[in-house]
């Protein structure tokens, strides 16, 4: 057996180790324990019946064909979505020559929410979100010049703290570096009116993607719901099994791993004489072993009646 992360089992001297994988067993019927809504095979049993999804969406992108139900799982989380009922349905279609192709296996999902749920939901958009505050609102201007902050210096009343080359009187504090007060011009007739405030500009400019959005055309409207077939038109379903009480997952200690195939060819081709040919090199390189693949199959054939994987954080 190959190297897996999972956790040790309580006690030295027990041959297993326990993962944090939980695996699902088949049953041909349902315990009191057992989810009835979570199953193998028979037929898709939708949340509300009356108003199905469509049928185009069951239909295999390959042979056109309707699929058939492999899996549906309840996916409810009422403690982090409570009041909303989830549904997972894998489907897959029967024809040997579709299958491993990309449109022969589709996963749909269907959601209803209860009306405590919806109006909770509207509770939390229709709160006003708190506006955001205009740059300067708020903070204190220090009446510190960027001279005094600069060199350390500190304004005075005195007759060493002002600037002896201003004609402002002597007892002012100025900064000597200030053009904010210039002296009048005694030959000035007049003086320029002061600007009218600006309104500050509250409309964006209009950005490039909204412009693009403007150019692109109007989204075509959905396609009409297919009705589905009777359950005489559809292909005949998998047999049906319940999903039994998940445990986890327990492993043999691992044990020394054999030499792998594709180490052996290696071996071999290291120890030839001559080169090969691009016909043997492709041989040799199907008939390596995926190590990947066959550690995952190592794992399973330890227990195989197993049917569905779930990773468990706890």
């Amino acid at each position: 057996m190959g190297n897996y992360d999972s956790d040790s089992s309580d006690g030295g001297d027990q041959d297993y180790t326990e993962t944090n994988v939980l695996l699902g067993y088949a049953s041909k019927e349902a315990s009191e324990s057992d989810d009835v809504n979570s199953y193998i095979g028979g037929r898709p049993a939708w949340l509300d019946p009356s108003t199905p999804p469509s049928a185009a969406l069951a239909r295999c992108k390959i042979c056109k064909d309707m699929m058939v139900l492999l899996l549906q799982l309840n996916g409810d989380l009422p403690k982090d979505f409570p009041g909303h009922e989830r549904r997972l349905y894998v489907l897959s279609c029967r024809r040997k020559t579709c299958r491993r192709k990309e449109g022969s296996i589709r996963v749909l999902r269907s959601l209803r929410t209860s009306e405590a749920a919806a109006k909770e939901a509207q509770k939390e958009e229709a709160k006003p979100t708190p506006k955001p505050t205009p740059a300067g609102q708020g903070k204190v201007v220090s009446n510190t010049m960027f001279g005094d902050s600069l060199f350390g210096s500190k304004p005075t009343g005195g007759a060493f703290g002002g600037n002896p080359f201003s004609s402002a009187p002597a007892g002012a504090a100025a900064n000597p570096f200030s053009t904010a007060a210039p002296a009048a011009n005694p030959f000035s007739t007049s003086e320029l009116a002061a600007k009218p405030a600006q309104k500050p500009a509250t409309d964006l400019p209009q950005t490039f993607a909204s412009a693009l959005s403007l150019n692109a055309p109007a989204p075509s409207p959905p396609p009409p719901s297919e009705p589905w077939p009777v359950d005489s038109e559809l292909p005949a379903s998998y047999p049906l099994f319940y999903l039994a009480d998940a445990d986890y997952e327990t492993l043999d200690k691992d044990e020394l791993e054999p030499i792998q195939k594709h180490q052996i060819l290696e071996m071999e081709e290291e120890g030839s004489s001559g080169g090969s040919s691009a016909k043997e090199d492709k041989d040799v390189y199907e008939s390596s072993i995926d190590t990947t693949f066959q550690k995952f199959a190592d794992r399973l054939s330890q227990n195989p009646e197993q049917v569905i994987r779930e990773t468990a954080w706890r």
